[in-house]
């Protein structure tokens, strides 16, 4: 970062290339000549998520910030284009049977296991997301990415980097059934009054009624400071359930600011009974200020357990949402003020059901190991 600024202000032209918490990078290109043109190429490797039905998720932002127009009062008069083309070839390890876009309409080609997508002078501003889907795409497979060459190139000397990856999908019984712990984290503050507080109404209260009796669980509102409902997280039955969906009828944004790490180093820092894995729900329409700070903390202190998190609004802090979903090993959900939030609570409760899998071995047996 210093050896950019000090290029730039010596006025040489530079770019900086920075990776973000949510797996995207950003491009900062700086001092670049009038009717000059400015072409970077990166190959980076990455992993792609899926999606409850089997969907392979390819996701591009589409977003450039605008020009710093304060250098030349000229430049006002100028008009730029805020068009994007996109060109990608895909190559799947499998014949593809559909390729779904979300917020572009780009023109799709496929042919068996390949696919060319095509975008033209689009507006930015959104992601352009494809779901990918093909048949039998939970079975284990290797995939090996060569890095820095072109495949004619790849037997010259001196060797290219390799990235390698497995992708191992373990097999669980149907009938297996593990008892939870649930904590509720709830967004309270000032912004979020009128519609957002009754999606987290509605929320809570299905939560409540969906959860299996036995579980363990809390609700937590927080703002400026956190409340929680219980001293610390009791069984759910009959008599619970009315208190809490009692508590849930009442909440109110009157919780003034946006203060989550506090709550959040509240639960994490309590100890975990192992009988019953901790799985966290986080409900925010907001952004904070110590988003390192709370990332660092989940990072280091998530251990075994879960964060869910539920993003209500255009203003909520996607990279605090990406981030709790990355580095709490769970699953995030963005939602509209005032639409329904049933299909995405069900999806999270059913993801937070779903066995967590500790102290994994893999035995290779007698796979050879070839030196190098």
């Amino acid at each position: 970062m210093e050896d950019y600024d000090d290029t730039i202000a010596s006025g040489h032209g530079a770019y900086l290339v920075k990776p973000e918490i949510d797996g995207s990078f950003s491009v900062d290109i700086g001092n670049l000549p009038p009717q000059q043109e400015s072409i970077l190429h990166f190959t980076y490797f990455s992993e792609l998520k899926t999606t409850d039905d089997g969907a392979t998720v390819l996701e591009l932002p589409m977003l450039r910030l605008a020009l710093d127009t304060k250098l030349s009062p000229k430049s006002r008069e100028i008009s730029i284009s805020n068009g994007y083309t996109v060109d990608i070839d895909i190559e799947f390890f499998n014949s593809i049977s559909s390729i779904l876009p979300l917020n572009y309409v780009p023109q799709i080609s496929i042919q068996g296991n390949k696919a060319s997508i095509k975008l033209v002078d689009s507006i930015g501003g959104r992601p352009f997301s494809l779901f990918i889907y093909s048949p039998r795409t939970n079975v284990p497979r290797c995939f090996m990415g060569i890095l820095g060459k072109s495949e004619k190139e790849i037997d010259e000397k001196p060797k290219p980097s390799r990235a390698l990856m497995v992708s191992l999908y373990p097999q669980i019984p149907k009938e297996f059934d593990s008892p939870v712990e649930m904590v509720f984290i709830v967004d309270r503050s000032g912004s979020m009054s009128g519609s957002r507080i009754g999606q987290v109404k509605n929320a809570l209260q299905l939560f409540l009624r969906s959860l299996p009796i036995g579980t363990l669980f809390n609700v937590i509102g927080f703002g400026s400071k956190f409340e929680t409902l219980f001293p610390k997280s009791i069984p759910f039955d009959e008599d619970t359930l009315q208190i809490a969906s009692s508590h849930a009828a009442s909440l109110s944004a009157n919780l003034c600011g946006t203060d989550i790490l506090s709550p959040l180093k509240h639960v994490l820092n309590n100890p975990v009974d192992p009988s019953y894995p901790r799985q966290i729900f986080c409900i925010n329409d907001g952004d904070v200020h110590n988003t390192i700070e709370v990332l660092k903390l989940v990072k280091n202190r998530i251990g075994n357990s879960r964060i869910f998190v539920f993003g209500i609004g255009s203003d909520v802090g996607k990279k605090l949402v990406l981030g709790l979903a990355k580095f709490g090993n769970g699953a995030h959900e963005f939602i509209e003020s005032g639409s329904r939030i049933e299909t995405q609570v069900l999806k999270q409760l059913q993801r937070a059901l779903q066995p967590v899998l500790t102290n994994i071995n893999i035995k290779w047996n007698k796979t050879p190991i070839i030196p190098r």
